[in-house]
């Protein structure tokens, strides 16, 4: 006798287990008429005089990285990733990458 029956759990909700590390643009002022440099950042933390930061430096422009962030992270080599202290004085902004207004 053979037993055909299969139990299957009623609509179990599936949840994102992956979690979401917070992610900075920072724009860094470059001295002369270059352009400004942007670096992503995926660890940031605040000292007295910088910021002190792990993520990768990219030439992409900003609207870009706003938009595609997360495709641009996953798509950059783990060799890329430095760790980097910007002086307050040279950084212009810092954007959160996560924050989406409602």
């Amino acid at each position: 006798m053979t037993n055909d029956t299969v139990i299957v759990p009623a609509s179990i909700p599936e949840y994102n287990t992956a979690k979401r590390v917070p992610t900075y643009l920072f724009t860094i002022e470059t001295k002369g008429n270059k352009k400004d440099i942007h670096f992503i950042a995926v660890k940031y933390d605040q000292a007295v005089h910088a910021a002190n930061v792990v993520g990768f430096f990219t030439e992409a422009e900003e609207a870009e990285i706003v938009a595609r962030y997360d495709e641009i992270i996953r798509a950059t080599d783990k060799a890329s990733f430095v760790e980097m202290q910007f002086p307050w004085a040279r950084i212009l902004h810092i954007r959160s990458l996560l924050y989406r207004h409602k």
